[in-house]
């Protein structure tokens, strides 16, 4: 059968064809308005900021993965008291991340509107509460380890002290006042000491013991003020929220524009439930509305990078700034100390063969004073960017989901196509049928054919 025959049947049968297909449309037909309808709602997070200490998402992709996870998903289960698995609420969202952006729309679908928009928001603030709780575990963890090793460098410290001590109160050459072998009973011009070599060591080395015993009061007093500061910076990220509050509500130009945004929203919403998509002023309403947005979160962080005056960030700065100069007097007392522990130590050694192992206990001491330092200025670093992170949060939700319109479900649009294209299909196949199940004669080949001789003409 050529491709000319393949028309000339279906011509011939089109009425037959065209039956099944108005069939078909009208069984898809049936099938668009039995069926349960489908609503979708969308709510829109945005992620703020990356922080090296404790922010766990590297890419976009990771968000999308995380809105979806099982933790997610169980507090979504929570919230909408729902009796559905954790895998079926899954195939409710689509999480979208466009290219090069940093807001990610939220679906999720629901044969319920209600459910849908209270499921939208659900996923939205389950993902930003769980990131932050990411974020919170991994920064106790960093400074659960650094606590740990600045523990150990101060049990280092104390057993050098400790050594340190008794090598000058316990050194023969401290004790019985005689000059050392090698030694002579003048010191030259040092108006330091007087008499013999023994009674100048003697009198240098409770100078030390004393000098030391300042330090390690100093060291002491320091390390509370440390824990004080690390304090503060927690209590930094408790009143984040409340500062942000404050420096946002006295900004006059962020209050003027979240109350033109909030009016403008409000008679969005108001035009969305009049009238359908199709009417000319909601597309230019919800663009200002969009537009309004995004200048709202940019007067925003413009008002937190400057810091109005906030009373309660004033007070908290200044707090901070009375630990940090109290930090920064008792270290430079420290320093002075250090510094004349060296000159007696340096003046001993001078005077005796012996001071070697004080020198060796010191420089020791010295390096692990370094390591102490390094990690303590790290765990305050810690503390210190936590809390600035708490103040602004990594995600936030920056439009909550508030209609769900009806949408066509995968389910559902396949039957309906399944259903045109099946009688299509069986219209031409049985347009196929009826005509080998015909015995008239209708072509010049079918009569050659069954007569095995040429037709000369035809009469039409």
């Amino acid at each position: 059968m050529d491709y000319q025959a393949i028309l000339e049947i279906l011509k011939r049968r089109k009425r037959l064809i065209g039956t099944m297909a108005a069939i078909g449309v009208a069984l898809a037909l049936a099938i668009l308005v039995l069926m349960p309808r489908q609503y979708t709602a969308k709510s829109q997070v945005l992620l703020i900021g990356m922080n090296s200490v404790s922010d766990p998402i590297t890419t976009n992709i990771d968000l999308q993965t995380l809105a979806v996870s099982t933790n997610v998903m169980s507090a979504v289960q929570r919230d909408l008291r729902s009796t559905e698995s954790i895998d079926d609420l899954k195939s409710r969202v689509t999480p979208v991340v466009n290219f090069g952006s940093d807001v990610m729309v939220i679906s999720y679908d629901d044969p319920n509107r209600e459910t849908a928009i209270a499921g939208a928001n659900a996923v939205a603030s389950g993902l930003a509460n769980y990131y932050r709780q990411i974020a919170s575990n991994r920064a106790a963890a960093v400074s659960s380890f650094l606590q740990s090793q600045l523990d150990r460098k101060r049990e280092e410290l104390d057993r050098l002290d400790q050594r340190l001590q008794l090598a000058i109160v316990r050194d023969p050459y401290f004790a019985d006042g005689e000059p050392a072998a090698g030694t002579t009973g003048t010191t030259g011009n040092d108006p330091n000491v007087r008499g013999d070599s023994g009674d100048a060591v003697s009198t240098l080395g409770e100078q030390i013991v004393a000098l030391e015993q300042n330090r390690q009061e100093i060291d002491a007093t320091l390390v509370g003020e440390r824990a004080q500061a690390a304090a503060v910076a927690s209590h930094m990220a408790e009143v984040g929220a409340i500062i942000r509050s404050e420096e946002l509500g006295a900004d006059p130009v962020y209050v003027a524009q979240r109350g033109r945004e909030a009016s403008d929203a409000a008679q969005l919403a108001l035009m969305r439930s009049q009238y359908n998509a199709d009417y000319p002023g909601l597309p230019g309403m919800q663009a200002q509305v969009a537009a309004e947005k995004a200048q709202l979160l940019q007067t925003e962080r413009q008002v937190l990078s400057e810091h109005p005056a906030s009373p309660t960030y004033v007070s908290v700065e200044t707090a901070k700034g009375d630990i940090d100069a109290k930090i920064a007097a008792d270290d430079a007392r420290l320093r002075a100390v250090d510094s004349q522990i060296q000159d007696a130590e340096a003046h001993v050694n001078s005077l005796r063969s012996g001071g070697a192992q004080v020198l060796d206990l010191r420089r020791q001491r010295d390096l692990v004073a370094r390591e102490f330092q390094e990690l303590s200025d790290k765990l305050v670093d810690t503390s210190t960017a936590v809390a600035q992170e708490g103040g602004v949060g990594s995600i936030e939700v920056v439009d909550q989901a508030r209609t769900a319109p009806p949408t066509i479900g995968k389910r559902e649009l396949l039957a309906i196509v399944g259903t045109f294209l099946g009688f299509i299909l069986l219209g031409v196949g049985l347009a196929f049928a009826l005509e080998s199940l015909d015995p008239r004669l209708r072509t010049i080949a079918a009569v050659e054919g069954l007569y095995g001789r040429p037709v000369l003409g035809s009469v039409h």
